[in-house]
């Protein structure tokens, strides 16, 4: 019995002190992660925001994504930034790359909700065939899945991840 309480405050402990380290690199790296105006929802002027770090192809955001839809719409002063966050390999790129494409179409919300709530496997057709369905630009949506914008994006949330010391997704702020 004292071995397990022991080991239960030294793990109370660590909590405390990970969770502690997290404040404060987040409070340091507030700019980067409150700033974005290309994947917010809600309300661009809230002055409550939720930032969720996520990745397509997670189990557990997809899970969540109702529940954030419901807070969204519950709550009229919240503002909700994603951060694509891919870390479950190329096709997880690739689905943020189309999520991200289809912003610099005013699309953003609509194409990820879709593909968040999607119970397809979100290959190259299938994405293709969500951005005919939202009526995108499909010449200009296939240049910007290509673009540096696009990519830079995803370089810039990766390296916050990394100095924030993000452990996986989903993670909310």
């Amino acid at each position: 019995e004292v071995l397990i309480e022991a080991s239960q405050s030294l793990q109370h402990k660590q909590q405390q002190k990970i969770q502690a380290e997290a404040k404060e690199l987040i409070n340091k790296h507030a700019q980067a992660v409150f700033a974005d105006d290309k994947t917010t929802v809600g309300n661009p002027q809230g002055s409550v925001t939720l930032v969720e770090f996520f990745d397509y192809q997670c189990g557990h955001c997809k899970e969540m994504a109702p529940v954030v839809l419901s807070v969204v719409e519950k709550n009229p002063n919240l503002r909700v930034i994603y951060k694509e966050f891919p870390i479950f390999g190329e096709q997880s790129l690739m689905i943020s790359k189309a999520a991200l494409a289809a912003g610099m179409q005013k699309k953003y919300a609509q194409m990820h909700d879709v593909l968040l709530m999607s119970k397809k496997s979100l290959n190259d057709d299938e994405i293709m065939k969500i951005a005919q369905s939202l009526k995108l630009d499909m010449k200009k949506f296939k240049k910007d899945l290509q673009s540096q914008e696009v990519q830079k994006t995803i370089d810039d949330t990766r390296k916050l991840g990394e100095l924030i010391h993000l452990m996986g997704t989903p993670a909310f702020i």
